[in-house]
């Protein structure tokens, strides 16, 4: 079939049109510009395939845009000059409205070198002469153009790779300088908070046998040192959290499975999206319990994510936006329900949501795998995605999780808490690069321990070779000059008794290697930032444990 299109229309974006109607079986293609003769030529070579491709004549520009509006072409061939502007003007048009978005395979006819070159910096993929072109010549140059414009889409999708994983490596850096000065910060409040309640017990005390009116002064001063100091632990420990949430998710394997259920699921998905929700519409949470069972947590975190990414996508941030997160079970099933109010998902549509690569989002900010992902996380646990229709318009996603998921727990390298050991003898090596932790590192366990502390690991080994007689060595892992790793590693060779002792703690892994080494390790792994008495418990239960041994 042959339309031509003599006049253009006044819209100024890609119409959703092409997203939202049924797609025709045949190819479409627009020829535009060059003479009639031209427009007429072209058409004839198609004709011998007229069931495989839809054929559209537009004389100028303006005719052109109009008719891609409409519906996106799957190719266009566009004459050197048009009448009503050149053909490098009207590529610019088109990847203006493209926004950002490919263009269709365009091929340029009828032009000189020069436009040609022009034309290809701004998106045509090939060029021919109608001079000497056949039916094949343009056929092929079609498959060229397809071929260009596959290329270059899965160039961009391997550079948005790259710089996903990029922005990983930099989130793993930004968290452990995160987790450093939270770890002190949690020790020192910790202390801060157990010292007042110390200084208050000694004045009253002290102050027993006075008015206790003069006491009043004091005791609202105490009182309000005690609310700031528990202010500013609930707000560290909140930071604490979702660093380490977001870490969890960054590492999250296959083979870190945990028992979880989906309202936790949902807690720190909600948690992580908070402020993405907050500035999209209005959320309500209705969490009611779930079964636990197995899983990769940090996997179907990353699905309720993609579908609350997805819900806000729908938003449009208006008064009556609603999001809802919701959970259940039904039998021997939890589920976890995402719904928002917002423009909903075309019947058309529905069959292809799934579908690598394909995304309903204008301006292509996405990769369109984030539900092609999702279920395929969903089924590794024996589980189900599924979209299903929502009364009154909106999206509403469920996934569904069995209580038996077929995983297995990976074996925990936390050590076990226990009761406090307390014998004060015990001597105590804490390596570390951040001065700050090491103060307070030595102020939470000097009370119990006696304590060396040392900024490097050549100290820490210098100071082995003077004295090996220590129970337990806390280590940090990157450091400079010698790292944790590289430290446990020639303690291994010169003091392997000791080597066994050593119990690691990070605010961060960097580099593949120490990530290897830490996941493979028998010794303890503790993570940065942790409360005082974590710690304590933590140290306690590993020499109680090798005592015992």
């Amino acid at each position: 079939m042959i339309v031509i299109h003599d006049r253009a229309e006044t819209e100024t974006h890609w119409s959703n049109q092409y997203r939202d109607e049924p797609q025709p079986s045949r190819a479409r293609v627009l020829i535009v510009g060059g003479t009639q003769s031209d427009r007429e030529q072209l058409s004839a070579l198609f004709a011998e395939d007229a069931s495989a491709y839809e054929i559209e004549q537009c004389s100028t520009a303006a005719v052109a845009l109009t008719a891609a509006r409409a519906r996106v072409p799957d190719c266009l061939f566009v004459g050197a000059e048009l009448p009503d502007q050149s053909a490098t003007e009207f590529l610019k048009q088109l990847g203006a409205m493209a926004s950002g978005r490919p263009l269709p395979p365009v091929i340029v006819f009828g032009a000189d070198p020069s436009t040609v070159r022009e034309s290809i910096r701004l998106g045509a993929q090939d060029c021919i002469s109608l001079d000497t072109a056949t039916r094949a010549d343009v056929m092929r140059s079609v498959t060229h153009a397809r071929e260009r414009l596959a290329s270059l889409e899965l160039r961009q999708r391997l550079e948005l790779a790259e710089r996903l994983a990029t922005l990983g490596r930099l989130a793993a850096g930004v968290a452990h300088e995160i987790n450093n000065p939270a770890a002190y910060a949690l020790a020192n409040l910790s202390q801060l908070r157990d010292r007042t309640q110390m200084l208050r017990a000694d004045l009253d005390a002290l102050f027993e046998a006075e008015s206790k009116a003069s006491m009043v002064p004091i005791r609202s001063l105490l009182d309000e040192i005690e609310e700031m100091v528990g202010d500013s632990l609930e707000g560290v420990s909140r930071i604490a959290t979702i660093v380490g949430e977001l870490q969890q998710f960054a590492r999250s394997r296959p083979h870190e499975n945990t028992w979880t259920d989906l309202c936790e699921v949902a807690r720190i998905a909600v948690r992580l999206t908070s402020n993405r929700i907050r500035h999209s519409c209005e959320v309500h949470t209705n969490l009611d319990p779930t079964r636990r069972f197995v899983a990769d947590q940090g996997k179907l975190v990353q699905v309720a994510i993609n579908l609350i990414d997805n819900a806000c996508k729908a938003l449009a941030g208006a008064t009556g936006d609603t999001l809802t997160v919701s959970t259940g079970v039904d039998g021997d099933v939890s589920w976890l329900c995402i719904e928002d109010n917002g423009r909903g998902i075309s019947e058309d549509l529905r069959a292809k949501i799934f579908e690598p690569f394909f995304t309903t989002d204008e301006r292509r900010a996405g990769t369109g795998l984030g539900l092609t992902l999702s279920r395929e996380y969903a089924e590794r646990h024996r589980g189900s995605l599924e979209f299903e229709p929502r009364a009154g318009g909106g999206s509403r996603f469920v996934l569904r999780v069995p209580s038996d998921t077929g995983l297995a727990v990976a074996v925990s390298r936390a050590p076990r808490q226990s009761e406090l050991y307390t014998a004060a003898s015990n001597r105590v090596l804490v390596i570390d690069d951040e001065p700050a932790v090491l103060r307070a590192f030595r102020r939470v366990l000097s009370p119990t321990y006696s304590v060396t502390v040392v900024n490097n690991g050549h100290e820490a080994l210098q100071k082995i070779r003077e004295s090996d007689a220590f129970d337990a060595v806390i280590c940090d892992i990157n450091m400079p000059q010698l790292g944790g790793v590289d430290f446990y590693r020639q303690l291994e060779l010169t003091h392997p008794e000791l080597a066994r002792r050593v119990v690691f703690c990070s605010g961060g892994v960097f580099g593949e290697e120490a990530r290897e080494f830490i996941e493979s390790t028998r010794n303890p792994v503790l993570h940065k930032p942790l409360a005082p008495q974590v710690l304590l418990d933590a140290l306690s239960g590993f020499l109680n444990r090798r005592r015992s041994a």
